[in-house]
C-alpha cells in the first residue's frame, strides 16, 4: 500500500497475480486459491484483502462481485480482467497475463527509478549549493556596498542563516506533502497529476505513450475474452491510471 493511495502495490501485485495464476493453473479452485494468496502475506493490506474475497465468495458471492467489494484496494485493472476470465471462462490464461502484467510494469518502475536517482541527486546538489552560494553572494555584494569587509565571521554567521533557511524549506515541503497525502486521500490529487503529466511537457508525451499502451493491451484483452465494444472500451479506459 502506498501514502497515496490505499490500493496494494505493483510491488505486493507481482506475487499476488503470479501465485493466482500458479495454483489455478494447478487445478487448485479459486476460494482456496485465494485463501493462500492471503496466507502468504501474514499481515497488512494483502491479506485482509484476499482473505476477505475468499470468504465472500464460499457465502456465495461470485467473483467479480467479491471483487467491486474490495475496489478501494485493488487496482482497476485487476479488478476489470478478472472479471472478463471469469464471464468469457477465462479466468486462468488472464490470471497468466495479469501476472506477466505485473511483473513487466514493476520492472519498468524499477528502470524509472533507477534513472531519476541521478537527477534526482542533481536536481538536490543544485538546490543546496545555489541557494548557498545566491547568498554567498548577497552578502559580498552588501559588504562591498557598505564598504565592510565580511572576513571569516561574515561567513560563518551566513552559513548559520543559510542552515535556518534550509529547516525552514524543509518544514515547507513537508507541508506540502501532507497536503498532497490528503488531496490523494480525498481523490483530488490523481486529477492535478494526471492534468500535469497529460498536458504539461515533457511528462506529457511520456504519458499519452504510457497510456495508449495500457489502453490498448487492457482493450486487447478484454475483447479477446468476448466482451462488446463498448464494455471493452470502459473497462481499458479505467485501467490506464489517468483519470484524463
Amino acid at each position: 500500500m502506498g501514502i497515496f493511495s490505499p490500493e496494494i502495490s505493483t510491488r505486493e501485485m507481482v506475487p499476488v497475480c503470479r501465485q493466482l495464476a500458479t495454483a489455478y493453473s494447478a487445478g487448485i479452485p479459486i476460494i482456496r486459491s485465494l485463501e493462500t494468496v492471503g496466507e502468504q502475506f501474514r499481515a497488512g493490506r494483502p491479506h485482509r484483502v484476499f482473505t476477505e474475497l475468499a470468504n465472500d465468495c464460499r457465502a456465495g458471492a461470485t467473483l467479480g462481485e467479491a471483487l467491486d467489494r474490495q475496489r478501494t484496494y485493488l487496482p482497476p485493472v485487476f479488478v476489470y480482467l478478472i472479471k472478463a476470465g471469469e464471464v468469457g471462462g477465462h479466468l486462468d490464461t488472464m490470471l497468466n497475463d495479469l501476472a506477466k502484467y505485473y511483473e513487466e510494469r514493476l520492472e519498468m518502475q524499477r528502470r524509472v527509478r533507477g534513472m531519476m536517482i541521478l537527477p534526482a541527486l542533481e536536481l538536490t546538489a543544485a538546490w543546496f549549493l545555489g541557494t548557498f552560494a545566491w547568498g554567498i553572494m548577497n552578502v559580498a555584494l552588501g559588504a562591498m556596498q557598505s564598504g565592510e569587509g565580511g572576513g571569516v565571521q561574515g561567513v560563518m554567521s551566513y552559513f548559520g542563516d543559510w542552515v535556518n533557511f534550509q529547516i525552514k524549506a524543509g518544514i515547507v515541503f513537508a507541508l506540502m506533502g501532507v497536503v498532497a497525502v490528503v488531496l490523494a486521500r480525498m481523490g483530488t490529487l490523481g486529477w492535478i497529476t494526471g492534468f500535469l503529466s497529460t498536458h504539461v511537457w515533457p511528462m506529457s508525451t511520456i504519458a499519452r505513450e504510457m497510456g495508449l499502451a495500457r489502453f490498448f493491451k487492457s482493450f486487447s484483452l478484454f475483447f479477446c475474452f468476448g466482451l462488446d465494444v463498448v464494455r471493452c472500451i470502459q473497462n481499458a479506459a479505467a485501467s490506464t491510471d489517468n483519470l484524463y
